[in-house]
């Protein structure tokens, strides 16, 4: 009787316990790609990463210089050539880690067709240049 309810106590205590997915190799080296960027590595913070169109996108947080987190970034990693960004605002995300509402791409679309005609975009389409379809 002992051992049947030692063992019932044994199951159900490891029935909550799950065996972590692996990680994803692209998100892994993306993440290695953010701690050489950083003052102090170890001191890195991941949110949400994600892979989206050949682009891994997330959230990080890491200390600065005066051993002070800075508060959350975002970054872009895109796996095929091993480029990091680290956007200052939405337009690199939006562009490459979201997927766009219709609304938003006309929107983008017209902006372009603007500032082509003002000579400040070489030609339109060029606004996310680097977008996968």
């Amino acid at each position: 009787m002992h051992l049947i309810l030692t063992t019932l106590i044994a199951l159900f205590l490891l029935t909550g316990c799950e065996v972590p997915e692996p990680e994803d190799p692209r998100v892994r080296e993306a993440k290695v790609a953010v701690k050489k960027r950083v003052k102090d590595p170890a001191s890195v913070q991941f949110g949400s990463v994600f892979v989206h169109k050949g682009w891994v996108c997330g959230w990080y947080n890491a200390k600065n210089s005066f051993g002070g987190y800075t508060g959350s970034e975002r970054f872009i990693y895109e796996v095929d050539t091993g480029y990091l960004e680290v956007p200052t605002g939405t337009h690199g995300w939006y562009c490459y880690c979201e997927e766009p509402q219709v609304e938003t791409e006309t929107k983008i679309a017209k902006a372009e067709k603007e500032l082509a005609k003002l000579g400040l975009l070489e030609s339109a389409g060029r606004f996310c240049p680097r977008r996968r379809k």
